[in-house]
Formats: structure tokens, C-alpha cells, sequence
């Protein structure tokens, strides 16, 4: 068999890409990686195609076994261990038939990503293997959509030639459960009131149990919402909804494609990642920020990895 046989799934992990993309108009959402940074790393350390697909271990463990050699990366706040042994993430490491590796992911965030060389070959629906649970999409052996469970085994091709990279600590993330997210505010921003706007961008949030692949709920201060009726219309991964109680709801990537809720404004596309790796009870602000801000934001993410393709580790696009 060609790929990795599951030991032990732990809570929840998920094949995921980058998302399902030009299916809103069927009420299909994108779905897609918590923290779109540390899977996109991780492909490219690995020279994976940008779509290639990995596995988003949430809390930990995961533990495998490989029946093939191949070449991995973990990246995320992740541990990992190879054989009992520890080894750094945000490098490749090569494996082979056999070989026992265990992620875990680190108190400082909540999901971690396993890559392999080639990606992941599970079966892709609507374009894309990302897993949507309440949308059976994704998954593997026609439980679509399912986490992964002990005993699966996980589709991949044998890879022995793929260099081995790592990405140097001052380019990693740096996780917390206490953050301050950039907020772009949005058209329907001056529709709050004053204080409103006021409270919203100085209170102090903790995340709630509620929360899920959907959106993060935040307790905290209620926000006054606008008088006026607001249509339902489409949302974006990271829009902050209010509900009428009061509650801000920040869209994730599993997120419903409309919404009727108003919306001061969305965490930017740089923050995603930091959104995205928040647990049950962190901490978080909003900082409103400036369109030109948001640009620049996302440009100093960007700018190391078209560096490291720049330096001759182009990842193949070929399918």
C-alpha cells in the first residue's frame, strides 16, 4: 500500500487545500486551512503544487505510520517526533517504511499541518479535497467530509528525491492565545453608532466554547447593532458579524456563503492565521487598520516566500 497507516487520529484532523473556490453561487462554501500560512509553507518547503492537499491536526496527536518512504513537513505550532525522537518542524524530514511519527500541536495555538511530498491523493470534489463536515465534502473512502480515523490509511505516492528544506525561526509565525487582530471596517461601519464603534475597537474579547470551523463566538461586551434592516449578502472568511444580542461572530473558512447579520468590518487576510489558531478562552482585540495597511500586512507575509521560490525551490504546478 502506498501512503501512511493511521495510529491514532486524535480529536479531529482533516484533509485540507486551499479551498473550494467559484461555487458560492451553489451555497457551497470555500472551506480551506485554519492557517493558510502554515499550509502554504509547508507545500512549498516541500516543492508541492500551491493546491496540494495536507492534513490540519487539530489539538493532537496524530500518530502514523509510514508503509512507503516519502519526505514530511509539520508546520503550525507543532511538535514532532519521528521514532520516539524529536525533531524540528518547518523542515523536511525524510521517512521510511516503518518509521513511527507522532504531531502534537503546542499550547500556543490549535492546529498543526502535516505535508508530504506530492500531497495527499485523496479523492477531490467540486475541484478541491479540503474537508467541509456539514457539507459531506472532502474525506476519504466515501465518508465524505469526516475526520480522519485510527486505522484509515492515508493516500500517498513514493517519494524519495524531493531536497530537503527548512524555513529559517525568523520567518516562522510566532502563535498566541492573546492577539490583537487588524480589522478593515467595512461599508456598514458608520452604521454603528459612536460608542459602538468605540467598544468594538477597544474591548477586550475571550473566545467561546461555541465556536467552530464556521466562526469564532466571542464573549465579551455586547455591541449595539444598527436600527436599520440589513439585506442578507454574501460574507468573507474573516467577516465579524454582530449578532442582535450583541455577540461579534468572526467568520471562518467553513463559514455559510450569506448572511444577514450586520458586519462593522473583517479581520484581514494577515490575520487569518492568527484567528484561525485561537482556542476556546483566548484573548483578542480589534484594531481597525487602513486598507493600505491591510496590503502591506499581507506584502511582508508574502515577500519570504516568493524569496524562497526565487532561490530555485519553485514548487511544480503541474497536476
Amino acid at each position: 500500500m502506498n501512503g501512511l497507516l493511521i495510529r491514532a487520529a486524535g480529536p479531529r484532523s482533516l484533509i485540507q487545500d486551499r479551498g473550494r473556490f467559484g461555487h458560492h453561487g451553489l451555497g457551497i462554501t470555500t472551506g480551506g486551512p485554519l492557517d493558510w500560512i502554515a499550509l502554504d509553507w509547508a507545500n512549498r518547503l516541500l516543492g508541492n503544487a500551491a493546491d496540494a492537499a495536507a492534513v490540519e491536526i487539530t489539538l493532537g496527536p496524530l500518530e502514523l505510520e509510514a508503509m512507503i518512504p516519502t519526505t514530511l513537513v509539520v508546520t503550525g505550532p507543532a511538535t514532532l517526533s519521528i521514532n520516539n525522537r524529536t525533531q524540528p518542524a518547518w523542515q523536511g524530514h525524510a521517512v521510511r517504511p516503518g518509521d513511527r511519527i507522532a504531531v502534537g500541536v503546542k499550547p500556543a495555538g490549535l492546529c498543526a499541518y502535516l505535508a508530504l511530498a506530492g500531497g495527499v491523493q485523496s479523492r477531490p470534489m467540486l475541484g478541491s479535497r479540503a474537508s467541509v463536515t456539514r457539507e459531506a465534502l472532502g474525506g476519504l473512502h466515501g465518508r465524505d467530509s469526516e475526520p480522519l480515523q485510527t486505522g484509515d490509511f492515508l493516500p500517498v505516492s513514493p517519494d524519495t528525491g524531493t531536497p530537503i528544506h527548512g524555513l529559517p525561526t525568523a520567518h516562522q509565525p510566532i502563535y498566541s492565545q492573546s492577539v490583537t487582530l487588524r480589522m478593515l471596517p467595512g461599508f456598514q461601519w458608520r452604521q454603528f453608532g459612536r460608542a459602538a464603534r468605540r467598544k468594538l475597537a477597544s474591548a477586550h474579547f475571550t473566545v467561546s466554547a461555541q465556536s467552530s470551523r464556521m466562526g469564532l463566538r466571542l464573549d465579551g461586551p455586547a455591541i449595539a447593532t444598527p436600527e436599520q434592516t440589513i439585506d442578507s449578502e454574501g460574507v468573507c472568511t474573516g467577516a465579524i458579524q454582530i449578532t442582535p444580542a450583541g455577540q461579534p461572530i468572526v467568520l471562518l473558512p467553513d463559514r455559510q456563503t450569506m448572511g444577514g447579520y450586520p458586519k462593522p468590518g473583517a479581520v484581514i487576510t494577515a490575520d487569518w492565521p492568527r484567528l484561525g489558531q485561537l482556542r476556546p478562552g483566548a484573548q483578542l482585540r480589534f484594531q481597525p487598520v487602513t486598507a493600505s495597511t491591510a496590503r502591506r500586512a499581507l506584502a511582508e507575509i508574502l515577500e519570504p516566500m516568493s524569496a524562497f521560490e526565487e532561490a530555485g525551490h519553485r514548487a511544480d504546478t503541474t497536476d
